[in-house]
């Protein structure tokens, strides 16, 4: 896989908050490692959960305020003159056209543009006629600079669970978009909601260069509630959606929600047999066969 024409960008979005895009977005990007590819994450939730994930943000006291930030750049020198904060974040894409990544705690071969709350709200206070010049098409020509695709086989983009224009550039910027959701109704009814966004935004990108859907994860599945069970059979059914529907799922396990803790061992580290990591393993295969093709 690491042989590749460009950087595959794939972003994970639903319009719903709860379903899992920070934990897929993470998972995604430990098992790429794991498969000798280099991997960007992108972190565009003001909320910052999956950058704690990655490095150890700092926690300060910002316009009467405690919000998460990027900590200073291991490699930021003191005496530089153009980059006074030592800090960066994905915010940079649109603030300063100067984004410095970080390594990263998890492996080696994954980087990250952190997020940071303050800075990624400034970009979204745009006026509606500036959203596409000021927002969404200083993403795409970002992950598709010769320096960001030649350095990466896949960048990951991580999104806060609205359609506001930092999703919509994420999605305007990918080559693919996974939707991870809960089999409830709101989780639902937010990626019918992505499905339409999606359509909307292809409309402004060439033919040849369409975000592609590479598929919906059932996510904190339940196999044991008849709810889950008929949501999914329903959506299997029907005809627009069923090709999208993931073979695989993530069940509602305790042991996927504590590798989300800070300082946790990937699901990958776990021994081969683990229930947790062959059922991951399944869920990404596909995934990237999809993706990948």
């Amino acid at each position: 896989m690491s042989q590749k024409k460009h950087a595959r960008t794939l972003t994970i979005a639903n319009n719903k908050g709860g379903t899992g895009k920070s934990f897929t977005t993470m998972l995604l990007a430990d098992y790429a490692a794991r498969q000798k590819m280099k991997v960007l994450v992108i972190d565009l939730d003001p909320q910052t959960n999956l950058s704690r994930r990655f490095v150890e943000m700092d926690y300060i006291n910002t316009d009467k305020t405690y919000e998460f930030v990027p900590p200073i750049h291991p490699e930021w020198d003191p005496n530089d003159s153009e980059w006074t904060s030592g800090r960066s974040s994905a915010a940079d894409i649109w603030i300063s056209d100067f984004p410095v990544v970080y390594p990263t705690k998890r492996h080696e071969s994954i980087e990250i543009l952190p997020g940071h709350s303050a800075d990624l709200q400034k970009v979204e206070m745009v006026t509606q006629s500036d959203v596409f010049t000021k927002v969404l098409n200083r993403l795409y020509k970002f992950v598709r600079l010769e320096g960001v695709i030649d350095a990466y086989d896949l960048i990951l983009i991580d999104t806060r669970p609205s359609k506001g224009p930092l999703t919509s550039a994420a999605l305007f910027s990918s080559s693919n978009v996974v939707i991870p959701s809960e089999m409830e109704v709101p989780s639902i009814e937010g990626l019918l909601s992505m499905f339409g966004l999606v359509q909307s935004l292809n409309g402004s990108r060439p033919k040849n260069d369409q975000l592609k859907i590479s598929g919906i994860l059932p996510n904190k599945f339940r196999k044991q509630t008849i709810i889950h069970k008929e949501h999914l059979h329903e959506l299997s059914r029907d005809p627009k959606l069923k090709s999208y529907i993931l073979p695989y799922y993530l069940s509602d396990r305790v042991g996927y929600k504590e590798s989300m803790i800070v300082e946790a061992d990937s699901i990958f580290d776990l021994p081969p047999k683990n229930p947790l990591r062959l059922e991951a393993t399944k869920v990404c295969k596909e995934i990237f066969k999809r993706v990948f093709g």
